[in-house]
């Protein structure tokens, strides 16, 4: 059958050095206070990045332009990661 592929598995050497890079990231120099609670600016970053790029998906879908840009697998989360990193920059750099 077709479409019954098994999914890719990553080598563990790759998933442990994936770990390893997610475990150096402890630390925040600038927390943002909502509601009472604070945050990371990482974190906060990502959150308006994700929201943006939804945004900015469903714009695309409506003009018919979402369909060239392939594969989606890598350009959404690359388009994301951009996008935090962005409003990390205009909002948090010092």
């Amino acid at each position: 059958m077709k479409g019954l592929e098994r999914p890719i598995r990553l080598p563990d050497a790759v998933q442990a050095s994936c770990l390893l890079s997610l475990s150096s990231i402890t630390g925040c120099s600038s927390y943002v206070e909502f509601g009472g609670a604070y945050f990371p600016a990482w974190l906060t970053s990502l959150l308006l990045g994700a929201a943006a790029s939804a945004g900015l998906r469903m714009v695309l879908v409506r003009k018919g332009i979402d369909s060239l840009i392939r594969p989606h697998a890598i350009a959404w989360p690359s388009i994301i990661v951009a996008l935090s990193a962005s409003f990390w920059l205009v909002l948090f750099s010092q």
